[in-house]
């Protein structure tokens, strides 16, 4: 191999360029393993905040020193941790959550929820939260809430937030 090819390959030297190597892999397993994984779309429940089809990330460390709050939206991992769903978060811990006619009800008082393009019809009972659960539900609220993945979940299965 002609000499300014292997300068090109390797740099001054094959172990300097292993080394290197070596550091830029486990950076981007560490990035992209763990702070921001890369995540498909799939499902209308988000739209039109976030599309079928795209790919987003995940930021993993987002509520590592701090808690969810409402509005976020957040990945929730299922049991199994292969599965996420991206959802808002629209209750917190102790309060109670019910949807009527289409209307955000938050301890009996209307929530407004500018995010959204279409309130639709859903009309749900209250649900007490308690320590360490979250109400979560997507933004197509034109969807009916039996295709909706929504409802109660525990804080240990928020996985973080999306970028």
């Amino acid at each position: 191999m002609h000499a300014g090819w292997k300068r090109l390959l390797y740099g001054r030297s094959l172990r300097r360029t292993l080394i290197r190597s070596a550091f830029w892999a486990a950076g981007l397993y560490l990035v992209l393993g763990g702070l921001a994984r890369p995540m498909l779309v799939r499902g209308r429940s988000m739209e039109p905040t976030v599309r079928d089809g795209r790919l987003r990330f995940a930021h993993m460390w987002r509520y590592a020193f701090r808690p969810p709050e409402r509005g976020d939206i957040v990945v929730i991992t299922m049991p199994g941790g292969r599965t996420f769903y991206c959802k808002r978060i629209v209750g917190l811990p102790g309060e109670r959550v019910a949807f009527a006619d289409g209307a955000l009800l938050v301890n009996g008082e209307a929530r407004a929820e500018p995010y959204l393009r279409d309130h639709g019809g859903w009309t749900v009972p209250p649900v007490d939260l308690v320590a360490g659960t979250y109400y979560v539900v997507g933004d197509n609220r034109s969807m009916p809430m039996s295709e909706q993945v929504a409802g109660v979940v525990a804080r240990r299965h928020i996985a973080g937030g999306l970028w």
